[in-house]
C-alpha cells in the first residue's frame, strides 16, 4: 500500500533554508501581494471580532518573538526567544542573514542599542499550515508608531518559528503601493 503524505507532512522549510529558492520567493511575494490587495485566497488564522482573543498558538508565539525586540533584560530576551524561535532559526532582511538563535539575539540587542525602548507590535496575521504572513509596526520609546512591514514565517513541528523573511515598508523595498477600496476596488489616496 502506498502512503501519501499530507501538505502538513512536507518540509517546505528545507527549501527556504537552502537560500530561499526563486520559486519560494515568488510564492511568498505573490502571497504578500494577495494579502495587500485583498484579492488572494489566504485565510485568517482565526476569526477576528472586536474584543476577541486570538486562540491560534502561532499568534502567541509571534507576539513572544516580537516582545523579545523590546527593552527587556538579556535573560528575559533569551527566555522569549527560546520559547518562540527554533535553535537554528534563519532570519533574513535585505542587509544580512542571521543564522541561529545566538545571531538573532545579537541582532535584537543591536536594535535596542540603536533604538532604546523601541518595540514592535503585530497588526495582522494570516496563514495556513506552517506558513504565516504577519504585518508589524515599529513603536518608539514614546509609544509613537514608526514604519511598518511584513514577516513571512515558517513554523517547525514544535510550533516555534524556523524562518523569518522580513520586508520593511520603506522606500528602498517598495515595488508598487496600491491601496484599493475593498468594495469598488478603486485606488484610495
Amino acid at each position: 500500500m502506498t502512503q501519501h503524505s499530507s501538505a502538513r507532512d512536507r518540509k517546505p522549510v528545507a527549501v527556504l533554508r537552502k537560500g530561499l529558492s526563486t520559486l519560494a520567493i515568488g510564492i511568498a511575494v505573490c502571497g504578500l501581494f494577495a494579502v495587500l490587495t485583498g484579492s488572494g485566497t489566504a485565510q485568517p488564522i482565526t476569526a477576528i471580532t472586536k474584543g476577541s482573543i486570538m486562540s491560534d498558538k502561532r499568534v502567541a508565539t509571534y507576539d513572544r518573538y516580537l516582545a523579545a525586540w523590546g527593552a527587556v533584560s538579556d535573560a528575559e530576551r533569551a527566555r522569549m526567544l527560546d520559547e518562540s524561535v527554533a535553535e537554528n532559526v534563519v532570519f533574513e532582511n535585505p542587509q544580512q542573514t542571521r543564522r541561529g538563535r545566538a545571531e538573532l539575539t545579537a541582532h535584537l540587542q543591536g536594535f535596542q542599542a540603536r533604538s532604546p525602548g523601541g518595540s514592535f507590535r503585530m497588526n495582522n496575521m494570516v496563514g495556513w499550515d506552517g506558513h504565516v504572513l504577519a504585518e508589524w509596526q515599529l513603536v518608539d520609546a514614546k509609544g509613537q508608531p514608526g514604519f511598518s512591514g511584513y514577516d513571512i514565517l515558517t513554523f517547525d513541528d514544535q510550533g516555534r518559528i524556523s524562518t523569518i523573511l522580513l520586508f520593511g515598508n520603506v522606500e528602498a523595498q517598495k515595488l508598487a503601493w496600491r491601496r484599493r477600496d475593498p468594495v469598488s476596488l478603486t485606488p484610495t489616496p
